[in-house]
């Protein structure tokens, strides 16, 4: 039988399965070659290689923020049920275990907002792990209810890097189909650019495209292991689990990559590795990290592993908890102002007409590399670029006036509009739940210029114009709604 897509499992820095995956992997790794030759020899002397350029692309369905907030080092949103509002600032919780980390958070309570919408607020002050105050305060009263924290504004500039783990199950008709048999890591993937797509009658979708430049094919499972700093140096880590040894690149060791946020480490230069007996090929592995590491850094190390690790069809979230798939009819466009907490009000910038929005975010990365090493100690990128375009098909010339005058900014009536007019405005995509019309997501380009269109009739069509625009600062930060 052939490796079939239900056998794979992706999962994001050991914490995250990635849902609604459509296509995912590394497709092929890129390894700079030369040959080298010299006079007077029939035949080359070498094949010389350089360090490798790998590329991992990933397509998913997936409207949450989960994929955003994994690429950004954010903990997803978490969500309880026994919220207690009592028209005040004041909200309380018995599960929610408020942190003083949770002060700036958007916080969003069902039902509880002004004439009985949502509520939508940020998180002031922290007062104890069951009270916190939010502004604006909460207009609504009651007990039991849906209380949602997420972060306010996931700002893609500040992704980080993240470890891959494909784990591959032996298939459904295996008597232990959950079981993962085999794996591939892929450690220290920065991300390159992110596109979003949604079309009338298509499922809305988003393209991740990460980049690294090693890629471990492993007899068993891969784990992705932290430990948080302790600011002593020497600090030890050691491996929940016995791991396997790699010796590809000349540098025998049993932990496949260790990083500290942006950076990566290198053995024998910032950490040394130890391992104590040997059973089946793998063994516990003890690395000392050389130089202090701060309490509010995370060490993480990536290895692989005999210990059996299994993924249960629970692992894949429900549509209870995201929806399947969003099309056209649940996405609305909101060009020039977008209040989520007073959406009644958002109304007039509104766009009716819109046939397809596409929005890309893009980053030109750079490797921090350094003698005697194979592999690339950092990555990173100055100003990414956001762009895009909105495609409507006006109802008639009056609406397509009346939307290039939005872009241009000229409220004047009468104004002749040309090639040079225009204005940064703040563009606002709103996806929405399709079984509940409850928003789920939210894109906001606080500075979107766009480019007065050009167009092309065609007989027995109607007129469909392409709007493209640009973030003047690059800056593109999605919401929880």
């Amino acid at each position: 039988m052939a490796i079939k897509a239900g056998n794979i499992v992706h999962v994001g820095n050991e914490t995250v399965v990635i849902d609604r995956i459509q296509t995912a992997g590394p497709g092929n790794l890129n390894i700079p070659t030369e040959k080298i030759y010299e006079l007077g020899n029939y035949q080359s002397v070498a094949t010389i290689r350089d360090v490798p350029d790998l590329t991992f692309t990933m397509d998913s369905y997936d409207m949450s923020t989960e994929i955003e907030a994994m690429l950004t080092g954010n903990a997803p949103a978490r969500t309880v049920t026994d919220a207690v509002t009592n028209a005040s600032a004041t909200v309380t919780s018995a599960t929610a275990a408020f942190t003083t980390a949770d002060v700036g958070k958007q916080v969003t309570i069902l039902g509880q907002g002004p004439g009985g919408v949502d509520y939508v607020g940020t998180i002031a002050t922290y007062t104890s792990a069951t009270s916190v105050t939010v502004s604006p305060a909460v207009t609504g009263t009651g007990t039991a209810k849906t209380l949602k924290i997420a972060v306010n504004g996931i700002d893609l500039s500040t992704c980080v890097p993240i470890d891959i783990a494909s784990q591959f199950k032996p298939g459904i008709d295996n008597s232990s189909p959950y079981a993962v048999i085999n794996s591939v890591a892929l450690p220290f993937l920065y991300m390159e650019s992110m596109s979003y797509r949604f079309g009338l009658r298509d499922n809305a979708q988003q393209s991740v495209s990460l980049k690294g430049d090693s890629i471990f094919y492993n007899p068993g499972p891969v784990y992705v292991q932290t430990a948080a700093g302790t600011n002593s140096a020497n600090q030890v880590v050691a491996t929940t689990y016995p791991a396997y040894e790699y010796d590809g690149d000349g540098t025998s060791r049993r932990v496949l990559s260790v990083s500290i946020g942006s950076k990566r480490l290198t053995k024998g230069t910032d950490y040394t590795e130890s391992y104590g007996s040997v059973t089946n090929g793998a063994a516990v592995s003890t690395l000392t990290i050389i130089e202090a590491v701060p309490t509010t850094s995370t060490i993480r190390i990536v290895y692989a592993s005999p210990q059996a690790k299994s993924y249960a069809q629970g692992v894949h979230a429900l549509t209870t908890v995201k929806p399947a798939a969003v099309r056209g009819k649940d996405i609305d466009i909101y060009v020039g102002g977008y209040d989520p907490a007073d959406v009644a009000s958002s109304a007039a910038n509104k766009w009716g007409s819109v046939q397809s929005v596409n929005m890309d975010w893009r980053a030109t990365l750079e490797k921090d590399e350094e003698f005697g090493n194979y592999y690339a100690v950092g990555q990173g990128f100055d100003v990414p670029e956001v762009n895009g375009s909105v495609e409507i098909k006006p109802k008639d010339p009056a609406e397509l006036l009346a939307k290039i005058r939005i872009a241009a900014g000229e409220a004047d009536p009468y104004a002749v509009l040309g090639a040079q007019s225009s204005t940064p405005l703040a563009l606002d995509i709103v996806v929405k739940d399709p079984g509940t019309s409850t928003p789920v997501k939210r894109f906001h380009v606080p500075d979107a210029r766009f480019t007065l269109p050009g167009y092309s009739g065609r007989i027995q069509s109607k007129l469909n114009v392409t709007m493209n625009f640009e973030s003047d600062g690059g800056t593109l930060k999605v919401y929880e709604r």
